[in-house]
């Protein structure tokens, strides 16, 4: 009896020990195993870490590689061409109707010109010359921009139904679309409005020889050296330039009197010394517009509009 409990006693202790053993190996084991976890962790997180670097990196170096030659790859410069004997003349052509680099060059230049074009058209063909020609003229003043308009982000945002367009973008104004015809004469003249939309008037032949030459003509006087003045005269810069826009035949020319001496004959003239922007035709003084303040572009069109008599 004594031996048959001594014998289970001895069982119990090698079970126990046996147990153990066990646990310890079990941890021993788990110990292992979530070391190598955080181990391997670690090389995915530092792994990870190396690829968002290089990463970042790339692009830095791509994104500044980009701003350096990717406008210069798409930049013709003409060589002695039949269009044009300048050397430095160039203009920026899109054969796949990208647009994502347009913003660019609007934001980078006050007068830009866009050639819409489609490459089986006969028309454009034809219209690229005159294009060629202006922009041989007028580089040194306006972004000369040609774009393939049947393909790609052009054709999805424009969709085009005639070929060629023309477009005129002004910084800070906006685009002009080009409706006259296009024949070069037209087309210098229109330029040469469109960069110079305001004559400046210093004498009375100046003066008589502006309004005879405009179907009607706003002429306006200013205080520079007044921030709200500046205002004032900046929407009557845009009044300006949408007349030009408006490709309406009947154009009215804006002019502008800084010689204060001139400006009280000529308000003598129309029997008014309060008059901050007259309006004249052909057949004579028509009205004063007496409220800059609210000078802003739409609302001067409109009252030019009702005041404008054609006899």
């Amino acid at each position: 009896m004594q031996f048959y409990e001594s014998n289970n006693l001895k069982n119990k202790k090698i079970g126990h020990t046996f147990a153990s053993n066990h646990s310890i190996q079990t941890n021993i084991k788990k110990k292992k195993i979530l070391s190598i976890l955080k181990m391997v962790s670690k090389t995915i997180f530092c792994l990870a870490l190396l690829f968002a670097i290089y990463f970042t990196i790339s692009i830095q170096i791509s994104g500044s590689n980009k701003d350096k030659n990717i406008y210069k790859t798409k930049r013709f410069i003409f060589n002695n061409s039949k269009f044009c004997p300048k050397n430095d003349a160039y203009y920026y052509d899109y054969p796949n109707g990208d647009l994502l680099e347009i913003n660019y060059l609007i934001e980078n230049s006050r007068f830009s010109l866009f050639f819409l074009y489609a490459d089986w058209d006969p028309r454009s063909s034809y219209y690229a010359d005159l294009f060629l020609k202006l922009a041989c003229d007028f580089y040194k003043e306006i972004t000369f921009i040609s774009i393939n308009c049947f393909y790609g982000q052009c054709k999805e945002h424009f969709n085009l139904i005639k070929y060629p367009q023309i477009l005129i973008n002004i910084k800070d104004v906006g685009s002009i679309a080009y409706k006259k015809p296009f024949e070069y004469g037209y087309m210098i003249e229109h330029l040469n409005k469109i960069l110079r939309p305001l004559k400046r008037i210093d004498n009375f032949e100046e003066f008589f020889n502006f309004i005879n030459s405009q179907t009607a003509a706003l002429i306006g006087n200013f205080n520079f050296s007044d921030e709200k003045e500046v205002t004032y005269f900046k929407n009557f810069y845009i009044s300006s330039l949408n007349h030009i826009g408006s490709n309406d035949e009947l154009s009215i020319g804006h002019g502008i009197i800084l010689n204060k001496t001139l400006l009280s004959e000529i308000q003598l003239l129309v029997s008014s010394d309060d008059s901050d922007l007259m309006f004249f035709t052909q057949y004579g003084f028509q009205n004063t517009f007496k409220k800059k303040r609210i000078i802003k572009p739409e609302i001067l069109n409109n009252w030019l509009a009702n005041n404008l008599v054609i006899i």
